[in-house]
């Protein structure tokens, strides 16, 4: 039989990928990618999302593997957009989220020569992926075929199981690439044999270690004064729900960083602690006894306030992840339990050990008290009327989203705004972040990706310059009709700066640091077919938001407000 050698090769690594029930694919449009993207186009079982930008698609990519809780095929030409991919790569490194980044190159033998949009793609990545082949011109042979299959297969089972997160596999393809620009005649025999796709046994993982068991369970036993620190990750919500009845069954309060998702479980509050940024900035964090014991899940956290406080406990820490990160920035950790949540709650439930909660309910019910009064104070200062200000604004969404929604919350300072000041509540609203390596890049997209995966309403809080660093995603709400809401804090530059200690530098600050951005938002938004409602007092909040769930197409709600103000309001909740 005749047949195209690339395209060949691309419809079996489609196949294999089809096997492994692997069936979303992004790409962006190029030549030398040509064989991949008519193997994915053309086939049936594959649900393909174009999308024009590299750096876009990546993000989205990620959004999407983390709403469908699959892996994402990448696809994309050879030279500078291979490059373009690399943010989202870092992201989707730190946050363990599988991709299957699937790059087209120059032969071997142009490498190095001048040849155009040639770059060295091999291993571009290596800092932040978890599995990386290069197979090289694939011949059309059983050898050849066998080598594509092996290398395809090895990245699908580590992107999926053994060291989960984003894999390379950077394809050679030498003219012609069209299927019916015949390269080579082979025996039916050997692209039968080649096709007969299952899908990859997996290997059994290690189990959790019963010695490494018996420490975490002692330390467990000795501890008067826990505390559990859950940071920003995406844990299931079995995951979510087992460190919740771990805390009730050991009696230890929780810090729960809005990212972690717990703040928004049912019945998660009676061992939440939200307000710990504000009571450890407060006069009353100078009466907290230190903690005599650490558990940790999930990511380090984001308050710097927890930082320095973290940074001068001196107790044991027990981390606690699937694949055994390192999420301690300290360094101090000397337990790492490589288990799921619920595995370690499954361990425990079955130790045998008497525990005396009544050190441990005293710990929590003071750090209770102290969250309480904060509550008290948001009470007593929140009247959903008047100026604008930011502790007071992420509550009002938090109580306008309704129950199993998704909210992305944007990196800077509205991820700080929303960890420090969002109450806990019921509703189960899935949030999601981009925390891996905290960039304000692709925000918009990786919101659109999410949308794209799911059947629940999603919502973006991000602020004005992120917006502004990702304006051409929305494009992508646009073609895919996807009915976002935006809610764009404007504050006129993100203003992180001004918490920081560079801010004491007047002269320079806005030109270097805050750099605000001056343009008509509206008609941005209007190019681009999307909504837009301006809201500069919490009153309009309302409306806006139920005029913006009434449209079928992205609206972006651009709430306008003085940093000034909320920087006020912010101190008066901590003093």
């Amino acid at each position: 039989m005749k047949i195209n050698r690339n395209f060949l090769a691309a419809s079996l690594f489609a196949e294999i990928l089809l096997a492994n029930n692997i069936k979303h694919v992004v790409i962006s449009p190029g030549s030398r990618s040509t064989p991949l993207v008519l193997a994915f186009s053309m086939h049936p079982g594959f649900n393909c999302h174009p999308v024009i930008d590299e750096r876009g698609a990546a993000f989205f990519a990620t959004g999407l593997a983390r709403a469908a809780g699959t892996p994402v095929v990448l696809v994309c030409t050879s030279g500078t957009a291979v490059a373009e991919y690399y943010p989202a790569i870092i992201e989707a490194y730190q946050q363990r989220i599988p991709l299957i980044v699937c790059t087209a190159d120059r032969p071997e033998y142009l490498w190095g020569t001048g040849a155009n949009q040639t770059i060295f793609q091999t291993d571009i990545y290596q800092n932040h992926i978890r599995y990386a082949c290069s197979p090289g011109l694939i011949e059309p042979t059983k050898t050849g075929l066998r080598k594509l299959r092996d290398c395809t297969e090895e990245a699908i089972r580590v992107a999926t199981h053994t060291n989960k997160g984003p894999v390379h596999i950077n394809f050679q393809f030498e003219k012609p690439f069209e299927p019916e620009s015949f390269t080579d005649t082979i025996a039916a025999s050997v692209t039968t044999q080649a096709f007969n796709c299952k899908q990859f046994t997996k290997n059994k993982l290690p189990g959790v270690s019963q010695k490494a068991l018996k420490r975490v369970f002692n330390k467990l036993h000795e501890a008067k004064r826990p505390l559990i620190l859950v940071g920003s990750s995406l844990p299931l919500f079995d995951e979510q729900k087992a460190i919740v009845q771990f805390a009730k069954s050991y009696g230890a309060p929780i810090f729960a960083e809005i990212g972690s998702g717990l703040r928004t479980l049912p019945a998660a509050s009676t061992n939440i602690i939200s307000n710990y940024d504000s009571i450890l900035r407060s006069p009353s964090g100078t009466l907290i006894d230190q903690p005599d014991l650490l558990i940790i899940f999930g990511r380090t956290m984001t308050s710097a306030a927890l930082d320095k406080f973290i940074h001068n406990v001196q107790a044991p820490r027990i981390i606690i992840n699937e694949y055994g990160d390192l999420f301690d920035s300290t360094k101090n950790s000397r337990i790492i339990l490589s288990a799921t949540a619920r595995t370690f709650l499954e361990e425990y439930s079955r130790h045998d050990f008497t525990v005396n909660k009544t050190d441990r309910n005293k710990y929590r019910l003071h750090l209770k008290k102290l969250n309480g009064k904060i509550e008290g104070k948001k009470s007593t200062m929140f009247s959903g009327k008047g100026a604008i200000h930011e502790p007071e604004l992420v509550n009002i969404i938090s109580n306008l989203l309704p129950g199993e929604s998704n909210l992305f919350i944007a990196n800077s300072m509205t991820y700080r705004v929303f960890d420090d000041f969002a109450s806990p509540n019921n509703s189960r609203i899935t949030c999601f972040h981009n925390r891996g390596a905290s960039g304000i890049d692709g925000l918009i997209a990786t919101t659109a990706g999410i949308a794209a995966g799911t059947v629940k309403p999603t919502f973006l809080a991000v602020g004005d310059t992120s917006f502004y660093y990702d304006l051409n995603s929305l494009w992508l709400l646009k073609q895919k009709r996807i009915p976002l809401i935006i809610f764009l804090f404007n504050n006129n530059g993100g203003r992180i700066f001004d918490i920081l200690p560079v801010q004491k530098y007047k002269s320079i600050l806005s030109d270097y640091f805050t750099m605000p951005v001056s343009y008509d938002i509206e008609k941005v938004v209007s190019s681009f077919a999307g909504g837009y409602f301006r809201v500069d007092s919490l009153e309009g909040l309302d409306k806006a938001y139920n005029e913006a769930r009434e449209k079928d197409t992205f609206s972006v709600i651009d709430i306008q407000y003085s940093p000034e103000y909320s920087r006020e309001m912010r101190e008066q909740l901590r003093g």
